[in-house]
């Protein structure tokens, strides 16, 4: 018994764990510039904490995709090509139009009431401008609908790749008008849920998800 020794390995999970989840929550809040390069060093002055668990931190968050490292210059956050972003989207079209399909067959009033209150939360925030509230919301609306089919493996898989997509967001709800495009884009996927109206639902939504791909691409080519 005396050559366990699990405090020490307890105490430094629970600080990496802290380090990971206070790192990724500045990443998807949009609070890292993502032209500027950081170090270990500057991570760990801002959790005071060492380097150690900052470094193990970093290093889940890159193999994440939601950090890149670039050799003598540190981790930035990670961009993406336009082949990376049709990746994405691919697998959002096939994964939540076969899901949207199958919650049709099971929704209730309570889940489109629920899905009612998400959109006028995500409508309040357009007028204050909140955008990183307004993101968050976006990807409940989103999650709201797997979680309602019970499908806990792909909603297990769905948030890696709502992790990315926040990335993609704030990138591309930077176009103007964007965010009442959404608003009305996710209007016209309630609708259809609401009416029970499978090939209305599934046009919504793929017009929504190609109508987000196709603002982050805008953006992206403006900022070159």
């Amino acid at each position: 018994m005396s050559k366990l020794n699990f405090g020490k390995s307890i105490k430094r999970e629970t600080v990496f764990e802290i380090a990971y989840k206070e790192l990724k929550s500045a990443i998807l809040s949009n609070q890292l510039d993502f032209e500027e390069f950081y170090t270990e060093e500057d991570f760990a002055k801002v959790l005071g904490i060492s380097r150690t668990p900052v470094r193990e931190a970093v290093q889940g968050l890159v193999y994440d995709g939601l950090l890149q490292t670039v050799p003598r210059k540190g981790v930035k956050v990670r961009g993406f090509s336009k082949t990376e972003i049709n990746q994405i989207f691919i697998l959002r079209r096939a994964i939540e139009k076969e899901v949207l399909m199958d919650f049709l067959k099971v929704v209730t009033e309570e889940q489109v009431q629920e899905l009612k209150h998400i959109l006028l939360e995500q409508r309040e925030t357009v007028s204050k401008e909140n955008k990183q509230l307004f993101m968050k919301l976006d990807q409940k609306f989103h999650n709201q609908i797997i979680r309602g089919t019970n499908y806990f493996l792909i909603e297990e898989f769905f948030m890696r790749l709502h992790d990315l997509t926040v990335l993609i967001g704030h990138r591309a709800i930077r176009k103007k008008g964007r965010m009442h495009e959404v608003i009305e884009e996710h209007e016209a996927i309630l609708m259809a849920i609401e009416a029970k109206n499978i090939e209305d639902a599934k046009t919504a939504l793929l017009l929504h998800l190609d109508n987000t791909m196709k603002s982050y691409n805008s953006m992206d080519k403006s900022s070159n």
